[in-house]
């Protein structure tokens, strides 16, 4: 059996969004149980798991007991990648990951300079929040997500004379964000990377998600799943890769009811 790459989005794909986990049924609860055995089961049959989420490491430890102990994490809009050691079952910096970053052309000055502009409207995260390819703001409260929208639009042309600088509106629960990270930084982009480093084909990657920031992992090369329950975007991206032949598909069921039905369908 060739070696399967299985990329899954966490939020709204595995899992429900982390207010509605407060407040998980208990038969809710045994469905995504349900699901990490599975991961467990295809990870032990040499397929490589690998979790994909724009949100902060601690964040996805927070809710570990839910999710299969994935061989790697790509987290903080896919400007950082753990590894699990196998034998102590913990995650550590993927340091061929984080060398390959730093040869990208990003500054971290630059990318603080063209929201200077916007203090009355956002707040710079700090801590866990930041690292050396990525900063991070919060609009105020107050700012409606139209208002956020105009102001990515007008950062996003500051950003254009640095072309190794992209600049995103993050939109998780009732927050908006804007995140300003090298270019290169994509869930895509670790998908591809870690096909390469492991040799698996592009017919043997399986990408699963449910949103605009999962669009750049459903490539015409691989497989994917997008879940029933996925925006419009997405559901529209991967539309047009059917019709120019990708082997992508739409989940009738939601969340991880979808992912099952996508393993189901790709031979899981």
């Amino acid at each position: 059996m060739s070696k399967k790459l299985i990329v899954l989005d966490i939020d709204d794909t595995q899992l429900f969004d982390r207010g509605t986990l407060r407040t998980l049924s208990a038969d809710d609860r045994g469905s995504i149980l349900a699901l990490k055995s599975k991961l467990e089961e295809t990870q032990e049959q040499g397929a490589i798991v690998v979790h994909a989420t724009n949100a902060i490491f601690s964040s996805c430890m927070e809710h570990k007991e839910l999710l299969a102990d994935a061989m790697h994490i790509s987290c903080m809009s896919a400007t950082e990648l753990y590894v699990r050691d196998p034998a102590t079952g913990i995650y550590e910096s993927d340091d061929m990951f984080i060398e390959h970053l730093r040869t990208l052309k990003f500054s971290t000055e630059m990318a603080e300079s063209v929201a200077h502009d916007y203090g009355d409207e956002v707040i710079p995260l700090l801590g866990e929040h930041k690292n050396e390819f990525k900063i991070s703001y919060l609009f105020k409260e107050g700012v409606t997500e139209d208002r956020a929208r105009v102001v990515l639009g007008e950062i996003r042309e500051k950003a254009a004379p640095f072309t190794d600088m992209m600049v995103n509106l993050v939109v998780a629960e009732k927050d908006l964000y804007l995140d300003v990270t090298p270019i290169a930084c994509s869930k895509g982009h670790v998908v591809a990377s870690l096909a390469a480093r492991y040799g698996i084909a592009d017919e043997n990657v399986i990408v699963f998600g449910n949103g605009g920031n999962d669009i750049s992992m459903f490539q015409k090369k691989f497989n994917g799943v997008a879940v029933g329950n996925a925006s419009a975007d997405l559901k529209a991206h991967v539309q047009s890769m059917q019709q120019d032949g990708a082997s992508h598909i739409i989940a009738r069921g939601e969340r991880f009811h979808g992912v099952v039905e996508g393993l189901k369908h790709f031979g899981f």
